[in-house]
């Protein structure tokens, strides 16, 4: 080999020690680029032969602007010096001796002008430090410091993240790049926008070389395809916002974002806040790891741009040709996936990439010089890999037909899968590829609810789904729970919905969940088996003694706050229970009980006489009007129930009293007499009394009627035995079945002129004097009924009237006993 070996032997100890310090380590991450990636510059050799330790150098950025990115250059590397340093199977160099890799990697801070000093020092290292090839940094602002600080070294420069064709316009003759021009990032994109019905577009463009080429590239393709370019604005950390508004203004069909991962984030941050959506988001970045987790899968689904690579592609490529380390796509994804637990973004393959070439210029030419690289693989065939057929042109930039830049979308996983893994994850999809297509991009709200791993009515919360509280409602195609509109409520937890206040609900607030009773109306408690609704909200009458909130004005109490404290009253209408309105101070306990007794007896006559009229129907068809009476009164009385049973009595007294306005009751005028106040007073229960007096009111009259009826009618027995006692002492006869006067033929021929007294007399009085006055048909009767009346005998009509009055009063007897025992 014509360059030297590098090994150190055992019988030099202090070189081999030496050697073995020299083995790099991870500048930014002891993590990202494990020990072994880097083979100790020492070496020992064996039956075997030698190893050769094949030494790259790079700046990496552990921090600043390119910090994610470059963490991915760092993994690429890695994992190819993983593969190459292993044993299974040992890479082998020109002459059988196996080779090995190191790699220095230095911190540059994302600062061009660290930079410039790290390089200068790598073309400058003489003896075991000096590398063999140079490693790019990330960005193509980076590298160009980079190409300029190792122009005219000898030493090869492969940038595995520079796409900017500025750098590659420079004429340098020792740099080659692994990523396609940035100019034709956008290109297929935009063509499928324009086929999905986009016909306008706006560019906003992060600061630096390759986001400058990006959507200079789009911007033309736009005009090729006949899309109106809307304008194109320049993005930073300090005014993404405001770029964001003024393109949401001129409402483009698609946006292209141009930049790295900060501005493809803040990017999309920017439009959710500002509830953006358009028909498409073409964004670089989109596939890498950072930017899905800084705006949220969920966030991030539907949302399209370039890639470079793929583990579909680099399938293709190895499925007909034989790639070496990694012997197809899916082998390097598989890889990254089982040491960094993600997918593997283009950035991280590019790296791989740059070692496979480099790889493969030792095979190919079997010197590990590297002076002419540029010209070693311009003649070479195309370099089989897994990221894709490496063919470069003239100038050291790949060619793009070999490795396209294909355009991938994030799309959510199968319904199949897991909810809370569908909700927290997306998957790269490669438009064009296995019949994928492009799909316009949903509202944010929209694309949330898609993947939403919660049922209507819970939101998500550490992981859990939980139910929205009273109040608030959260309906399917939304995430977040909602605070009820004005007019709307959410009596439970976990509505997916609000329902629409009933009348005399208070739904004044926004959030309302059980509403209380607006003024005027008073909420009736239910059980907590209840259905939600319809709630049981009754008007107050007055409307005035309900403030609302079921609190009552003044002294009132209770439900439909109609109960007054004690000592207090709204019995406004004679009767007792039942009284509405405002409550007031009871009247002076003489007068109110003198006014009670008052209507107590007034109201036992009426009785009295209606029972009267009710019993002399009975008794004869002259009370005819009595039986018409009773009639209309049950009529009435069943009428008033079956109206108030169907809800129509009230509506009937409001239009009475709405048509007689001077029927309308007073519930605030003043009180004379209260019932209720004589039982405060007594100590009962208000309510107890009320339903006592309801229920033997009526009875105890009726009991208090029969008594009187016996006492009258004990009297009217003693009037007809003293009658009947005097008549037997006299030449008159009573019968005995009949209490009356006998008129039978057998007993007026034995009393001979006797029987003409009870046909013949007409009439008995008493004068003034006490004298009784007979008025006869004939003298002969006048001298009886003048002897009867000198012996004081009981007028016969009026002692047929008194038998007549018992015989009612026997009946009156049974039928009040009858009604009382019912």
């Amino acid at each position: 080999a014509a360059a030297p070996m590098r090994s150190c032997h055992h019988s030099s100890l202090l070189l081999y020690l030496a050697c073995s310090l020299a083995a790099a380590q991870d500048p930014c991450s002891p993590g990202e680029v494990p020990a072994a990636a880097s083979a100790p510059l020492a070496t020992s050799c064996s039956p075997g032969g030698c190893a050769r330790v094949l030494v790259l150098a790079a700046s990496v950025s552990c921090s600043g602007r390119y910090a994610s990115m470059s963490r991915e250059t760092r993994r690429g590397l890695a994992l190819w010096a993983l593969r190459v340093n292993s044993n299974s199977p040992p890479t082998l160099g020109p002459l059988g001796e196996r080779i090995l890799v190191h790699l220095r990697l230095v911190d540059d801070r994302s600062e061009p002008e660290e930079v410039r000093r790290i390089y200068g020092e790598f073309v400058t290292a003489q003896g075991l430090g000096r590398p063999d090839a140079l490693i790019g940094p990330f960005s193509s602002d980076l590298s160009m410091v980079a190409a300029e600080a190792t122009a005219g070294s000898q030493l090869p420069l492969v940038l595995p993240a520079a796409a900017a064709p500025q750098i590659f316009s420079r004429g340098f003759d020792h740099i080659v790049g692994i990523l396609p021009s940035a100019a034709d990032y956008m290109t297929e994109g935009l063509r499928y926008a324009r086929d999905a019905g986009a016909n306008s577009v706006a560019f906003a463009s992060g600061h630096g070389a390759f986001p400058a080429a990006a959507c200079e590239g789009a911007a033309s393709t736009a005009e090729r395809l006949g899309m109106v370019n809307l304008g194109n604005f320049t993005i930073s950390a300090t005014d993404i916002s405001t770029a964001v508004q003024r393109t949401r203004q001129l409402q483009p069909d698609v946006l292209v974002g141009c930049g790295y991962v900060f501005e493809a984030a803040m990017l999309v941050v920017s439009s959710m806040a500002l509830d953006f959506s358009p028909k498409a988001l073409l964004l670089t970045q989109v596939s890498h790891p950072d930017f899905i987790s800084s705006v949220e899968a969920r966030n991030a689904n539907y949302i399209s741009g370039p890639a470079d690579w793929t583990s579909e592609l680099g399938d293709q490529v190895c499925a007909s040709h034989s790639c070496s380390i990694f012997s197809s796509g899916a082998d390097f994804a598989a890889a990254y996936a089982a040491r960094y637990a993600s997918e593997a973004p283009y950035q991280a393959a590019a790296a791989a990439a740059a070692g496979l070439l480099l790889l493969e210029v030792v095979a190919q030419t079997g010197s590990y010089n590297f002076s002419n690289f540029v010209k070693t693989i311009l003649e070479l065939p195309p370099v089989h890999t897994f990221y894709g057929q490496l063919r470069f042109r003239s100038n050291g930039m790949i060619d793009s037909s070999e490795v396209p830049v294909r355009t991938v979308q994030l799309k959510p996983l199968p319904l199949s899968s897991p909810p809370f893994v569908r909700y927290n994850s997306t998957t790269v999809k490669v438009l064009g590829m296995d019949g994928e297509e492009f799909e316009e991009m949903p509202t944010w709200d929209k694309k949330r609810s898609l993947v939403f791993p919660c049922g209507p009515g819970q939101y998500l919360h550490n992981e859990k789904c939980l139910p929205c509280r009273a109040g608030r409602f959260l309906h399917t195609g939304s995430t977040t729970c909602e605070a009820c509109d004005v007019g709307t409520y959410a009596a439970t937890e976990g509505q997916s919905q609000c329902m629409t206040c009933p009348e005399g609900a208070n739904c004044t607030a926004p959030g309302t969940a059980l509403p209380n009773a607006s003024a005027g109306y008073y909420l009736m408690p239910l059980s907590t088996e209840t259905a939600l609704m319809p709630w049981n909200y009754q008007k107050c009458v007055p409307e005035s003694i309900c403030l609302g909130g079921n609190v009552c004005a003044g002294n009132n109490v209770g439900l439909k706050c109609e109960q007054c404290r004690p000592g207090t009253t709204n019995q406004r209408r004679i009767g007792f229970g039942g009284g509405k309105g405002l409550c007031l101070e009871c009247p002076a306990s003489q007068d109110n009980l003198l006014l009670v007794l008052l209507i107590l007896m007034v109201y036992s006559a009426y009785t009295y006489l209606i029972f009267r009229a009710t019993i002399a129907s009975a008794m004869s068809v002259r009370h005819l009007q009595s039986i018409i009476l009773k009639i209309v009164i049950n009529y009435f009385v069943f009428a008033q129930v079956a109206l108030q049973s169907t809800g129509f009595w009230d509506e009937i007294i409001q239009e009475v009293r709405e048509l007689f306005g001077f029927l309308n009751p007073s519930y605030e005028g003043p009180i004379h007499v209260s019932f209720d106040c004589m039982l405060q007073l007594s100590g009962l229960q208000l309510f107890r009394a009320h339903m006592g007096l309801s229920l033997l009111l009526i009875p105890c009259v009726l009991f208090c009627n029969a008594l009187i009826c016996i006492a009258r009618n004990l009297f009217l027995m003693w009037r007809i035995k003293r009658n009947r006692a005097l008549l037997e002492e006299s030449p008159a006869q009573l019968d005995d079945k009949s209490w009356n006067w006998c008129n039978d033929p057998e007993s007026s021929e034995s009393l001979g002129p006797q029987r003409s007294v009870s046909r013949n007399i007409t009439a008995v009085s008493s004068n003034s004097s006490g004298v009784r006055i007979v008025q006869a048909d004939s003298m002969e009767v006048a001298s009886v009924v003048d002897a009867a009346a000198a012996q004081a005998l009981p007028n016969p009509q009026v002692a047929e009237e008194e038998i007549k009055q018992w015989k009612e009063f026997k009946i009156t007897i049974v039928q009040t006993s009858v009604v009382w025992v019912f």
